[in-house]
């Protein structure tokens, strides 16, 4: 569950909660990843 606002900088929404420069970093190191778009209290174990 994303409990904690700090949560949502890396696994928060790409257009308002994560920085550019973060969501540059994120893409070179996962290049596959799923894990953003969440908001608060959100919680998937399959998203």
């Amino acid at each position: 569950m994303i409990g904690s606002g700090a949560c949502l900088l890396c696994h928060g929404d790409p257009e308002t909660r994560i920085t550019r420069e973060t969501m540059s970093m994120i893409r070179k190191l996962y290049p596959n990843d799923l894990a953003a778009g969440y908001a608060m209290n959100d919680f998937s174990v399959n998203r």
